[in-house]
């Protein structure tokens, strides 16, 4: 994912003209422009998800965390790798409110996410901010470890295949 943002760098440039008379050393002003100069500069943002560790690769925005068989307490992880020019705001969206549904029945097993070491409830279903900047990213970007950690199990819940799809956004200030 990519976001952009714009913003102006205007830079005043005077240029004087000399001449040297007779005498060594002996400079007159013979003219003076100022030139003003402006450019449009673009806030640029990716996000990268990749295994823990990788590096952070353009169109990489997809991670699948499989648990295989339900534990409680079990954790995956994976890294959210974010590059900026300028500042971002990273946030997290739950479809099923911060729990993970069965594929046929109503059962659900709740789970925690962190994200750089900070709890994201991401319960209320919307966007929740997980992380900021205010400044350029280094060239390798921010990584921001992403775990999440499988909730009580009660011991009841059928067997299947339980989900939940998290939207993973970043924008740029």
């Amino acid at each position: 994912m990519r976001s952009h943002s714009s913003s102006f760098f205007q830079e005043t440039l005077t240029l004087t003209l000399y001449a040297e008379f007779i005498f060594p050393n002996n400079f007159v002003q013979v003219d003076s422009k100022t030139i003003s100069f402006r450019a449009q500069t673009v806030s640029s943002v990716n996000v990268s998800l990749v295994d823990a560790g990788g590096s952070f690769a353009v169109g990489d925005t997809l991670q699948t965390v499989d648990f295989d068989t339900l534990t409680s307490a079990e954790s995956l992880a994976y890294d959210t790798i974010v590059r900026s020019n300028d500042g971002y705001s990273l946030s997290f969206q739950s479809q099923n409110i911060q729990k993970m549904k069965h594929e046929t029945e109503t059962p659900v097993v709740p789970y925690s996410l962190t994200v750089d070491g900070g709890s994201v409830n991401l319960a209320s279903g919307g966007n929740v901010t997980a992380a900021t900047s205010n400044g350029a990213t280094p060239a390798d970007g921010d990584r921001l470890p992403t775990q999440f950690t499988v909730g009580p199990l009660t011991g009841a819940e059928p067997s299947g295949n339980y989900q939940d799809i998290i939207t993973v956004t970043v924008s740029a200030h």
